[in-house]
């Protein structure tokens, strides 16, 4: 007696983790136009979207994705600290020596 072979089981595309675009978008309007709100939720959504990647068992994708994200949102939070404590600088420059 012979036995029909098992059907070949397919299994859905792995997705790309939506939470991954979020923080992706966040970063880049961090950069662009809400200077530390956007970055820091790029990096705070980036870091949720790795660790939602990482357990979902090949499952989603997009963790290049979340790590730019993350990136990108520290240049943003460094510049614009770095362009505070210039203007601070300048600020306090222009009293001291006036």
């Amino acid at each position: 007696m012979q036995y029909p072979p098992y059907p070949h089981q397919q299994y859905p595309p792995p997705r790309t983790n939506a939470l991954a675009i979020i923080a992706i978008i966040c970063s880049i309007l961090g950069l662009m136009g809400v200077p530390i709100v956007g970055s820091v939720l790029g990096i705070v959504l980036g870091q949720i979207a790795k660790k939602d990647i990482s357990n979902s068992q090949g499952t989603q994708t997009g963790d290049s994705i979340a790590k730019v994200a993350i990136v990108i949102g520290w240049v943003g939070v460094i510049l614009v600290v770095g362009v505070m404590i210039l203007f601070f600088i300048f600020i306090w420059g222009a009293k001291f020596f006036k």
